[in-house]
């Protein structure tokens, strides 16, 4: 046994030298990944014929269904208009190009023009062919002579072919050709190639027939990518739920419900076959792993499987037979430092007895949980394992005694409200770093716990994560933990816990990973993870960052739910003189209160993965972190005032551009708020003020008038009779000039107030209370046509003869015209408020028919309701 495990183990080295040195050599190379632009994202065409990128860093297209702009997200189409001379006149874009001026150049099936596009209007110029530039003719006749099917850089070469696009390795001679496969989202989307170019942050460009554009970045993450091809050539299935690797260096993928892929490395290309139904216990597969002795180990949910790689047979376990598993659900496998194999499934932890090839199922209040998902052996040689619905246990091994001590297992729970617990019970994988970290997987994110001091760290969407349900955990033994979920796949530093994501624009086989389908070959130091849309795999220290900042522009100005364009009006004014690319400032009134600016990072590699912050200065305190999915900056109900709005963007791996794209924003306040408003509100409220001062200086003369008379008399009742009489008649001649001005000033405003004239000969005081105490009754019964003047009367607890003589002494009225005169002017205040019609008024004011009303008001004003009114406004 000991001769064959030395043969084994050299045999494992041997291959793993093999395979680094073809991945070193390969690493020499890339393996283009392509993006596609086509109808279905909004060209006008799918023939193209011409790319360049203008100053701004947008991308322009010629199709023959209009001229079009990209910014990595939306697409703006340029089409001909007869009726327009500012625009095309034909929408077949046959060239573009840029001058030294970085001027864009259109020519169209129209041969009489070319058109010069204007940045700050988005518009463009006619120039007549006989009249254009003749350096502008030149560039139009040296892209009619020169090819532009090829493109280059200081490694490689691109070239058309008849069959597709053929890449060339300038050092190593080494050819790639790419063809169109529809079983794949990242190849060429048509093998006849139009146009190629290669922009200054090495993105690929591709012009294509009938495809649309076509555009990789040559710098891409070196994902590998393994999915089912429809010739039999590929994966057996696309949803991968387990990986591993047998010591013949043989990739061996798991999938859903179809069996198993194994692929073998092959100087021609991989070769692959099949394992299904027909061999396997069953083919829903969830767990591969293979032993040191050569035997792979395959879980499944209907029971457990072992091939022997030297003799090609295989051995069932089925679930509920004596010395079996048992439950068929096995999620995972793995093999601890003294060669045992110990297992997970969804009735607890089993241990291998090779001796006896038998199993040893332990209770499941052993893990805490029924559901084992996953299992790892630490750097201690200590178990720990994860389960589904019962948290973390860790199993001690005693060095002493050669084996666990079961006795000492310890139990990992999320607490309510304890920070210092794990982030949720349900766990779905462990990894542990060279620290002696252990990393935990679960459904609301990552928990990192420290088993020296038990403490806890946590990350989540909090925390920068695209998505907190994890599906498997991988430590790649230098800087980085690996992390697939339902977003896609990212990475941690162990050191900084620096984050970075990583999406299908960078290469990925879709955003959706599967649980646990995993496995790190560190012997090579590959990494692979499963998805439902295939297999990726990579070298993590192939992974690098993308060295180009973005350079990121204001794209569109939306004003009360408005595209404002150049020349637009909201509320009969132009809000854009210019392009908003061109534009510095704008002004808003107060009514346009909602607004909202989009941005854009000029950045092609991996737009959907770009970031971005944001603020405005004087509204927003702290910056705004947003993502591709939110390219926009919304407000509404701003102050008046100066605004500035800056944005800065970062490309997918983190890197921020040194200059951020901002806009002065000037909001104008309303009329009623402007400095000459004010003056007036100043100038109007010092006026009411100081009448006000007069009205009360002057109640205040009169009250101590009154007060002194008053002194006066009780004083002379004390005097002589005669003198008393002097001073009455005196004094009485001065006051009674005091009570006429009072009754005067009493009258008039009782007239302003009621309409009713009073006899300033007979008022007083109290009768002024008299009559309002009366008027308040008339008009809270107006409604009331059964409320008559014997009602009113009962009501001043006097008669109806007491009752008629008061009224017809202090106004000179009749009790009836008094009535009327009360009635007639409510229904004028009912009318003057425009919140009734002429028939709700001759209701409210005590008429059964509107006709009578109207009679009565023609009556006692001369006009109709209506043209009364109509007189009032006139005049």
């Amino acid at each position: 046994m000991i001769i064959s495990n030395k043969k084994f183990w050299i045999l494992i080295v041997f291959i793993s030298l093999v395979q680094i040195s073809v991945s070193r050599l390969n690493a020499q190379d890339i393996n283009l990944k392509f993006n596609h632009l086509t109808t279905d994202n909004g060209l006008p065409q799918n023939s193209v014929y011409s790319i360049v990128k203008d100053k701004y860093g947008f991308m322009w297209f010629g199709t023959w269904g209009g001229l079009v702009r990209y910014d990595g997200y939306s697409i703006k189409v340029f089409r001909a208009n007869e009726n327009d001379t500012t625009a095309l006149s034909d929408n077949i874009i046959k060239v573009i190009v840029t001058d030294p001026l970085h001027n864009i150049w259109v020519e169209t099936g129209d041969k009489n023009y070319i058109y010069k596009y204007n940045y700050e209007y988005e518009n463009f110029t006619r120039v007549l062919f006989k009249k254009a530039p003749v350096y502008v003719v030149k560039l139009l006749n040296k892209w009619k002579i020169k090819s532009f099917k090829t493109a280059h850089n200081k490694l490689f070469k691109w070239a058309s072919t008849s069959q597709g696009l053929m890449q060339i390795n300038q050092s190593s001679g080494k050819q790639t050709l790419y063809l169109s496969n529809h079983n794949s989202p990242f190849s060429l989307s048509d093998d006849q190639i139009n146009y190629m170019y290669l922009d200054d942050c090495e993105n690929l460009w591709i012009g294509t027939q009938s495809g649309g554009v076509n555009y990789a970045n040559i710098e891409i993450k070196p994902f590998s990518y393994y999915y089912a091809d429809a010739i039999g050539s590929g994966l057996i299935d696309n949803i991968v739920r387990a990986i591993s690797k047998d010591v013949k260096g043989r990739l061996w993928v798991g999938s859903e419900d179809k069996g198993i892929t194994v692929i073998e490395p092959a100087k021609s290309g991989n070769r692959y076959s099949y394992l299904n139904k027909g061999k396997l216990i069953d083919s829903r597969i969830r767990s591969i792993y293979c032993d040191r002795l050569g035997y792979m180990w395959i879980g499944t949910k209907g029971g457990m499987d072992r091939f022997d790689l030297r003799t090609n047979r295989f051995r069932h376990y089925y679930p509920g037979v004596a010395g079996s598993i048992a439950d068929p659900n096995v999620f995972s496998i793995i093999e601890d430092h003294g060669g045992n194999l110990w297992i997970g499934t969804f009735k607890g932890l089993a241990k291998y007895d090779r001796s006896n090839d038998r199993f040893i199922c332990f209770k499941p209040s052993l893990t805490g949980g029924l559901k084992v998902k996953d299992i790892i052996e630490d750097h201690n040689h200590n178990l720990w394992v994860a389960t589904e619905d019962g948290g973390l246990t860790k199993l001690y091994y005693s060095s002493n005694k050669k084996t666990f001590d079961l006795s000492k297992s310890v139990r990992y729970l999320h607490r309510e409200g304890n920070e210092n617990t794990i982030i949720n019970n349900r766990i779905s994988s462990l990894s542990e770093d060279k620290n002696g970290m252990i990393w935990i997987g679960t459904n609301a994110g990552i928990s990192l716990l420290n088993p020296v001091t038990n403490k806890f760290k946590h990350f989540s969407i909090k925390s920068g994560l695209p998505d907190d349900l994890i599906m498997a955990i991988k430590y790649d033994g230098k800087k980085y933990v690996w992390i697939s979920h339902k977003k896609g796949i990212s990475r941690i530093n162990i050191e900084t816990f620096s984050l970075q994501n990583f999406n299908m624009y960078d290469g990925l086989q879709g955003t959706e990973f599967n649980q646990n389908a995993s496995f790190y070959d560190r012997y090579i130091g590959e990494m692979y993870f499963g998805g439902t849309n295939g297999l990726n795999s990579f070298y993590p220290d192939s992974i690098k960052i993308n060295r180009y900042k973005p350079r990121v522009v204001l794209t569109n100005l939306t004003v009360m739910d408005q595209i404002m364009q150049p020349g637009t009006k909201v509320n009969n004014r132009v809000v854009l003189q210019k392009s908003l690319l061109c534009t510095d400032e704008i002004t808003l009134t107060w009514w346009e209160k909602a607004f909202s600016l989009e941005f854009s990072a000029l950045h092609f590699a991996n737009p959907q993965g770009n970031k971005y912050k944001y603020k405005l200065e004087g509204i927003n305190k702290q910056w705004i972190f947003t993502d591709a999915s939110t390219r926009s900056a919304s407000y509404s109900y701003l102050p008046a005032g100066t605004y500035q709005f800056k944005v800065y963007a970062a490309n997918s791996d983190g890197l921020w551009c040194d200059t951020p794209a901002t806009l002065r924003i000037v909001i104008l306040p309303p009329w009623w708020a402007t400095w000459w408003a004010k003056t007036i509100y100043v100038v109007f409220a010092c006026l009411a003020i100081g009448l006000i001062y007069k009205y009360i200086v002057s109640r205040i003369e009169i009250r101590k008038k009154e007060e002194a008379y008053q002194s006066k008399l009780r004083s002379l009742s004390e005097t002589d009779t005669s003198v008393t009489k002097q001073f009455n008649t005196f004094t009485l001649r001065n006051h009674i000039g005091n009570l006429q001005d009072q009754r005067l000033y009493m009258c008039e405003s009782f007239s302003k107030e009621s309409g009713v004239e009073l006899n300033k000969n007979a008022i007083n005081i109290s009768d002024e209370t008299f009559l309002k105490k009366v008027i308040l009754l008339i008009k809270d019964n107006l409604h009331d046509e059964n409320f008559s003047i014997d009602s009113l009367a009962a009501k001043l607890k006097m008669s109806r003869s007491q009752f008629y003589r008061k009224i017809k002494t202090l106004t000179n009225q009749s009790l009836y015209d008094f009535v009327n005169t009360i009635r007639m002017n409510q229904a004028l205040e009912y009318l003057l408020s425009g919140e009734y019609t002429v028939s709700e008024v001759a209701y409210k004011v005590g008429f059964s028919l509107p006709t009578n009303f109207t009679r009565a008001f023609v009556k006692f004003y001369g006009k109709t309701p209506s043209k009364y009114l109509d007189s009032l406004k006139n005049g």
